[in-house]
């Protein structure tokens, strides 16, 4: 890269006071990210309803969950709200029929009510603390060339993922989990949760077209690990503009908040 930051590892480039005033643009920025998907994109937290329906429970989903050292979630020892090691769930039962799923292949819409509560009770104590940040729907094409995404973090506290179409459509495919080396290749209509800070990637389809719902969720009020994010994306934006100072103090502030998260390592490497 050219020019280099002329700065040693672990050098401060920023001060306790930028530091602090960069906690409080995150939160701004939280709200207001909050506010553009609830007015704008149109996602709203569930509303009570007339006719109360009982929401299902983990042991009627069938669950299944994974253990993952949390630490992988680059939060640090404590792994941020995520205060277990049960980091990924699998549903064995449907959690949309076949007709939704393809409803919501032709309209890339969907309103769900999510057992995330269930799945991570330190992140939020009811649905109505979590938002939808952002939903849409992929379609991995063989033949068009669209096989796969890279391993990487979603900007978001959950992620959860629903095949919109049966396994037997398409070849390889899934959901590919770093740190459990393996990808879940779900039938249709059933879900899979996961922290947005768990490294995965959209396995490569070898024929065929799989199609998945994917929906991101945060919490109302920004939590201390997720700052982290909050800085590094800062830092990405000061780098397409070629700032290179401010790219690394973004990520000195996004290491004061999770110091234990190998990317920002690996990215204030490369920006020195």
């Amino acid at each position: 890269r050219n020019p280099p930051c002329k700065k040693k590892m672990g050098e401060p480039i920023g001060t306790r006071g930028q530091l602090l005033d960069g906690l409080r643009l995150n939160d701004a920025q939280h709200q207001a990210e909050m506010v553009y998907a609830m007015e704008t994109l149109g996602f709203c937290t569930s509303r009570p309803m007339s006719i109360q329906r009982p929401r299902p429970k983990i042991a009627e989903l069938g669950m299944d969950s994974l253990k993952i050292e949390p630490t992988a979630l680059g939060f640090g020892d404590r792994a941020g709200p995520f205060l277990q090691d049960k980091l990924v769930f699998q549903t064995r039962k449907r959690v949309l029929s076949s007709a939704v799923c393809a409803a919501i292949r032709r309209e890339a819409r969907a309103k769900m009510d999510l057992a995330i509560v269930d799945c991570f009770p330190h992140v939020a104590s009811h649905h109505s603390e979590l938002y939808v940040y952002r939903a849409l729907v992929i379609e991995y094409d063989a033949a068009a060339g669209l096989t796969h995404q890279p391993v990487h973090r979603d900007a978001s506290l959950v992620s959860l993922i629903v095949p919109l179409n049966n396994a037997s459509e398409y070849a390889g495919g899934g959901t590919f989990i770093e740190s459990l080396e393996r990808s879940f290749r779900l039938p249709e209509g059933h879900m899979l949760i996961h922290p947005s800070a768990l490294r995965h990637a959209g396995a490569r389809v070898t024929a065929g077209k799989r199609i998945v719902l994917v929906v991101f969720l945060c919490t109302r009020s920004l939590r201390w690990h997720e700052h982290g994010r909050c800085f590094k994306v800062r830092a990405r934006k000061a780098a397409q503009k070629g700032d290179w100072q401010e790219e690394l103090r973004q990520l000195q502030f996004a290491l004061a908040v999770c110091p234990k998260d190998h990317e920002l390592w690996y990215d204030q490497g490369a920006c020195l």
